[in-house]
Parts: structure tokens; C-alpha cells; sequence
């Protein structure tokens, strides 16, 4: 090797060096009395307001530089728990906070949370039914002990018999150390659509998490190597919240959720024509109205929509509803999918598989490992309507709020938003690959320009 290549790649290496050890020295940096005091009133102030994902990373701080201070810790160890992150980690913090002579009332509550989390079933049980011996009948429902339990013994149950299944981290550019979730592809995997609180997004307003209002993103995926991400523009992002809930299958035609200034939860919708997204429109005004319509997908052949509600008549929190599409566009009244689908919680996130059979939906009232999971239902006769629901099992869900589910035509592959141990942010995107497909279909995904005899377009 030349002299002077040597030479500067020792410099370059000895600068990174540095600069990682000042990035690590500045990560473990103590506070100083008064940083302290200011930091644990700031800190105390969020976590007093339920704010935890902000609270979180300042009781990071301060435990830091208080090790052994039991508040701190039990503090940092209940803000864990309700941020977006590896709320397994929870345990080590509540680990020192069990050495405070006084343990505040619902710290055994808090302590079998974050061992449902890491797994450790037997001992959350154990932790919740003690604490639920120190509680009336309406404390106990109020927290949902009951329910809570349930999740753990189906979540033994669904661990004993996993999915062969592989996860594959999105990567860098489109994980941040934001959330990322929601994602959508088109029919033949070129396309990606999705969710995204980064700080480049239009408007740059910070919500009470520490994220930012959410923005629409796309990426072209066919080929790994190649993958760009850029946020889909001003004629569908706005300061408000806009989040993804259907894509095409072709690609070109994008569904949304608005929340804010603008709107409340309503559907809204924008066309691809080249490279550009044109300005959005609201899908209908049958949507827009004062309930929150959070998700909706609509059939491959265009002729009926399913989309979550919590609007009145239903079985309770968001339903499923299904609503025919005549050829000019009109939607029909909307018809609940009924206590065999819908629960008294919350059932969101419809998508319609391309064999217009299957529909892969969220919900925390069948039978879950905890919070919400993903299932799936059939319609294989209309006259007999929707099968029981089957959750997806383990580890496509898992103890945390599995919300998004994208299929793919061949039923082989899946993306999906979690929390798992590689993830970069609040929560990542990843690509699932099953042993076994989850759907079948015979229909074939062909894009291109179809030609009449004469050789001119049709």
C-alpha cells in the first residue's frame, strides 16, 4: 500500500475515533446539582401530564447521573413503558427501584408489565394477581388486570407453536431514530408508501410525544440497493397529521388519514400522475364528518370499501364497516361486518388482500397477545359472510400493539411496523418472510400498456 493512502487512512480512523469517544463521552456526560434539580422538575412535570415518550429520555439523564436514586428509576422504568420502545428494558430500572424501603402503590402493576414484555410470563402473572389482591373490583377494571392476563397465557399459548418467519430491518433510509409505521405497498412490490414523525416533515410542529407531526412518505423497493425515500409533497403533507391507510394496487393512487386544522380523522385521497402526487381531495363527504375514520381499504376491483369507525351503532370503540362503490363513484350505506369481526375495543387498519378474499385487520378484542395484534378473516360465500377471525401468532405479534400489516400477491412476504431489538426508532419497518404463505392467490401482477390490434392504445 502507498505511503500516503496509509497515512490517511490512519488519520481518518484516528478522527473517527475520537469523535466516537467524544459522542460517548457526551452520551454519559453527568449533571450537575442544578441540572438535576432542573431536569427532574422538567421530567416530573411530563410525567405528571402522561407524557412519557418526552419524559423518558430526561429520566435517561438523570439516572445517569443518580444510579442508585430509586425515584428516578421508577420513573424512567413506568416513561419506558408507554414510549415507543424496547419497554423489555424496563425491567432494569424498576429492578433498582425495588430497593426503595417505600414503593409506590402500583409498582408491582408496573414491575409485571415490563415482564410481560421481556417475556417472563409466569412472573407478570404472578405480579399482576398480586397486585389485583390489593385492589376493589372497580380498580381492577379500570386497569384491565383481567384482560392483561388473558394477553399473557394466549401469548404462552402462541409462543409454544411460532411462525417460521424472517425479519429484515428496512434500513436507514427509510428508518430513523423517529417512528416509522403504516406501510402500504403496490400489487408488485415496487412501491412503498408509509408513515413517518422524522423532523423534515412539512411544518416541523412537535407533538407531546417528542416526534413530530406525522407526514406520507414513498420508496421504490424492487431492488434493496437502490431504495430511495422522499417525503410525497405539500399536495397531501400539511402541518396536520396525515398518515397512510391505502394504496392501490398499481401504485397510483394513494389513501389517507388527515387530523387537525383541517379535518377530523377523514378519509382523503391523491392521484400519481408521472412523478408528481397531485393535490388531495376528501373521498367523500359521507367521511367527513365528527367521528374519526382512522383506515380503509378498497376491494382490487374497486367495488367496495372497508373502513374503520367509531361512529354510533356499532359494537363498540372503532369497527369495521363495508360499503358498496358504483361506477361512478358513489358509495353505498355503510354495513357493520358485525360482532363476529367487531368487538366491544377496537378493530382498525383494514387491508384487502389482491385475492379479494382475505382481510388482515388490527384489534385488541379477539383473542391477542397483548394490546393490539393482527388478524385475519375470510370471505370465501357473501351469503355466510366473514369467517372468526385467526390471529396471525407469534412472532408477526407480540406483548406490544401490532397495528400494521401489508401483504404481498404471493402471500410469501409481509412488511410490517414493531418494536424489535434492531430497531433504530420509536418504531421501524421491516420485511417478513414466511415458510409458509399466508394467502394464496392465482392472479399474476402485470403492469404496462395495453395495445389494441392496431398497435395504438385501448
Amino acid at each position: 500500500m502507498p505511503r500516503n493512502k496509509f497515512v490517511s487512512l490512519l488519520l481518518i480512523f484516528i478522527f473517527c475515533a475520537v469523535c466516537s469517544d467524544a459522542q460517548t463521552r457526551k452520551r454519559t456526560v453527568k449533571l450537575s446539582e442544578t441540572q438535576i434539580k432542573e431536569k427532574s422538575k422538567e421530567a416530573d412535570g411530563l410525567f405528571k401530564k402522561k407524557e412519557y415518550q418526552a419524559a423518558w429520555p430526561i429520566y435517561l439523564q438523570l439516572v445517569t447521573s443518580k444510579p442508585g436514586n430509586g425515584n428516578f428509576n421508577y420513573k424512567a422504568g413506568v416513561s419506558c413503558l408507554f414510549a415507543n420502545a424496547d419497554r423489555a428494558k424496563a425491567i432494569e430500572y424498576l429492578t433498582v427501584a425495588n430497593e426503595m424501603s417505600k414503593k409506590p402503590d402500583d409498582f408491582n402493576y408496573h414491575l409485571a408489565l415490563a415482564n410481560m414484555y421481556a417475556g417472563n410470563a409466569d412472573k407478570a402473572i404472578q405480579l399482576l394477581e398480586e397486585h389485583k389482591a390489593t385492589l376493589n373490583e372497580k380498580e381492577v377494571e379500570a386497569l384491565g388486570i383481567d384482560r392483561q392476563m388473558g394477553w399473557i397465557m394466549n401469548g404462552k399459548e402462541f409462543k409454544s407453536a411460532p411462525n417460521q418467519v424472517t425479519f429484515k430491518n428496512m434500513g436507514p433510509k427509510i428508518n430513523t431514530k423517529y417512528s416509522e409505521f403504516g406501510p402500504r405497498i403496490a400489487a408488485d412490490d415496487s412501491l412503498m408508501v408509509f408513515s413517518s414523525k422524522r423532523n423534515t416533515n412539512n411544518g416541523f410542529l412537535q407533538d407531546y410525544t417528542g416526534e413530530y407531526t406525522t407526514d406520507v412518505y414513498m420508496s421504490v423497493i424492487k431492488t434493496t440497493a437502490s431504495k430511495k425515500v422522499r417525503n410525497i409533497g405539500i399536495n397531501v403533507n400539511t402541518p396536520d397529521y396525515e398518515e397512510v391507510i391505502c394504496l392501490s394496487p398499481d401504485g397510483e393512487r394513494l389513501y389517507f388519514m388527515r387530523d387537525g386544522t383541517q379535518s377530523v380523522g377523514d378519509i382523503y385521497f391523491s392521484e400519481l400522475r408521472g412523478k408528481t402526487w397531485q393535490k388531495s381531495r376528501v373521498l367523500s363527504n359521507d367521511f367527513q364528518t365528527k367521528q374519526m375514520e382512522t383506515g380503509a381499504t378498497i376491494s382490487p376491483n374497486g367495488k367496495w370499501l372497508i373502513f374503520s369507525s367509531d361512529r354510533k351503532g356499532g359494537q363498540g370503540g372503532m369497527d369495521l364497516y363495508m360499503c358498496s362503490i358504483s361506477e361512478t363513484g358513489a358509495f353505498g350505506e355503510p354495513k357493520n361486518l358485525g360482532p363476529k369481526v367487531n368487538t366491544p375495543f377496537d378493530e382498525d387498519n383494514p387491508i384487502i388482500h389482491i385475492d379479494s378474499k382475505t382481510l388482515f385487520f388490527s384489534s385488541d378484542g379477539h383473542k391477542s397477545m397483548g394490546g393490539a395484534d393482527i388478524f385475519k378473516t375470510y370471505l370465501a360465500d357473501p351469503k355466510v359472510g366473514w369467517s372468526v377471525p385467526e390471529n396471525l401468532g407469534y412472532p408477526i405479534n407480540n406483548a406490544y400493539d401490532n397495528l400494521y400489516f401489508a401483504p404481498t400477491a404471493d402471500g410469501k412476504k409481509a412488511y410490517v411496523s414493531a418494536v424489535r431489538e434492531d430497531t433504530k426508532g420509536s418504531t421501524d419497518i421491516y420485511e417478513v418472510n414466511f415458510e409458509k404463505p399466508y394467502a394464496t392467490t392465482n392472479i399474476a401482477v402485470v403492469k404496462g400498456l395495453v395495445l389494441a390490434p392496431g398497435g395504438t392504445p385501448s
